[in-house]
């Protein structure tokens, strides 16, 4: 998984010498160091059949940032998204399973990688058929916690 400090400090540069708006999404990580509108480890989901797997050229991808949400328009409509789905499923069966797009996975770490890679979501790692065991799992409830600096109390920022 590549870092994107350096892409994103090179297309900050571009945007302020062109005067544009750049928006980089990617399934590579960030240190903390990159600006701009960076939105990292989208989910491979695409190889699994996911959404992204059916976005074509063209579309148009909302990412709302007050919702935390990426949204293609196309595919809200149900017949479009069937539609696309069925095309998709014909070519991976054709394929043996895996869509020709995945390209070959031509080593052994490569091979385990795809068999048992399990997305930052639920761990991250590799393990076997994408289970992750977790001996108590718990829920993520709020917990009521409110953010405060002891330092500086007449501060409301909050993050």
């Amino acid at each position: 998984m590549p870092e994107m400090l350096d892409p994103t400090s090179r297309i900050t540069t571009l945007c302020r010498e062109r005067g544009i708006t750049v928006g980089l999404m990617t399934d590579a990580r960030f240190s903390g160091g990159s600006v701009g509108l960076v939105i990292g480890h989208v989910g491979p989901e695409a190889a699994l059949g996911g959404p992204i797997a059916f976005i074509e050229d063209g579309d148009e991808i909302v990412a709302d940032l007050n919702t935390n949400e990426l949204n293609c328009t196309a595919l809200s409509d149900a017949a479009t998204l069937a539609r696309r789905k069925a095309a998709w499923e014909k070519v991976v069966a054709a394929n043996g399973g895996i869509h020709p797009n995945c390209g070959l996975a031509d080593t052994r770490l490569l091979h385990r990688a795809r068999a048992t890679a399990v997305p930052a979501t639920r761990g991250g790692g590799l393990h076997p058929n994408r289970e992750v065991w977790v001996r108590a799992p718990r829920n993520a409830d709020r917990s009521g916690f409110v953010l405060r600096n002891k330092h500086r109390p007449q501060a409301s920022k909050s993050f």
